[in-house]
């Protein structure tokens, strides 16, 4: 948030390293085994929790956190982590999702857009379009219950507890805490730079931060969320460039969350959907970044700008490739993601149906 001195965050991690190549991925990608000290590189070398690599020294290694660990409000007070923080995270191969935000944005609503875009809104539709299928179902053998019963027995009672199961379910999703609920049962993996980077020192936390483009090549998604901050901080903006052209601006992998923007189940957005009008880009964010420059866009210390603009110079070639891939590329990649954000409702409704339907 503004006004805070974070020790590291995703958009703002001064360290003076030199910048990795993105097309070199240098990060050491584990199997469980070797995680967790069984076999691979480091062995018994290495100290419970340590990134160990070959012949015992410290490397950078993947890790992520559960979705019901990502939705803990405390998580984004602050950017800065307690010591020992990146042990709450685990090694892994790949992550589903790396998280892409400015600390200088709440934290609340990130931590409701979590729950509901990369959760509840599939599982509520899973669970209402499965619980009304098997409502159906179960029509035929009350039916039948009925007629053997001599109507002692109603034909609506199998369907109505269905019913009420797919509700109770609903409900415990929202209301039980994430790490007991549904939400635990999860398989979805989140890369956050206050968890998933060695902070406990300037050296494990430079190392960390050499690796950005790598842990960016190893997550199949990306989730932003989007503000008008965000596209006024350089961390941010790097990322989600560096993003698009690791994975060729693919839409599929893009998940744009408006911190601003109205909810995409409000009646304005649903309305607008069934009537098929354009989603626009505003003039203020347009012209963010149609008039972005890396030079000039906000960081937390100048230290923070010759790191980034190190990676840049060795991603892009130069200053001014980067700011014309940001403004010649990055507003239909925006646009895309705002229309996508936008028709959530309805995509969920027909993926769902397609998982069940086949």
């Amino acid at each position: 948030m503004e006004g805070q001195t974070p020790a590291h965050s995703t958009e703002e991690p001064g360290s003076d390293v030199e910048p990795v190549s993105i097309e070199n991925t240098r990060i050491e990608v584990v199997d469980e085994n070797s995680a967790n000290g069984n076999g691979g590189n480091g062995g018994d070398n290495c100290d419970d929790g340590d990134d160990c690599g070959v012949d015992g020294l410290v490397e950078a290694r993947m890790r992520a956190i559960s979705l019901a660990a990502a939705v803990d409000l405390r998580l984004w007070h602050s950017s800065s982590p307690k010591d020992g923080a990146h042990l709450t995270s685990s090694v892994v191969p790949r992550a589903s999702h790396f998280l892409s935000h400015s600390w200088h944005d709440s934290g609340a609503p990130k931590v409701e857009l979590i729950r509901n875009a990369l959760f509840l809104q599939d599982f509520y539709a899973q669970v209402a379009m499965m619980g009304s299928l098997l409502a159906l179902v179960w029509l035929p053998p009350g039916l039948i219950l009925d007629e053997l019963s001599n109507g002692s027995f109603p034909f609506w009672v199998p369907s109505a507890v269905t019913l009420g199961l797919a509700m109770l379910a609903a409900l415990a999703a929202r209301l039980l805490p994430p790490a007991s609920g549904p939400m635990a049962m999860s398989a979805l993996t989140l890369w956050l730079d206050k968890l998933c980077i060695d902070q406990t020192s300037d050296v494990t936390k430079a190392r960390g931060i050499s690796h950005i483009g790598d842990y960016l090549l190893l997550c199949e998604h990306m989730t932003i969320f989007f503000s008008e901050s965000y596209l006024s901080r350089l961390w941010c903006v790097f990322e989600l460039a560096t993003y698009c052209k690791a994975h060729g601006a693919d839409p599929e992998r893009l998940n744009f969350l408006g911190m601003d923007w109205p909810r995409w189940s409000s009646p304005g957005v649903l309305l607008r959907q069934l009537l098929g009008r354009k989603v626009e880009l505003t003039p203020t964010e347009r012209g963010l970044l149609e008039n972005f420059s890396c030079r000039t866009a906000r960081c937390f210390r100048p230290l923070d700008r010759t790191t980034v603009l190190g990676k840049i110079r060795r991603g892009w070639g130069s200053e001014d490739e980067f700011d014309a891939f940001v403004r010649g590329q990055l507003p239909a990649i925006l646009l895309e993601g705002k229309g996508r954000y936008e028709r959530r409702a309805l995509s969920v409704l027909s993926e769902t149906a397609a998982f069940l339907f086949g």
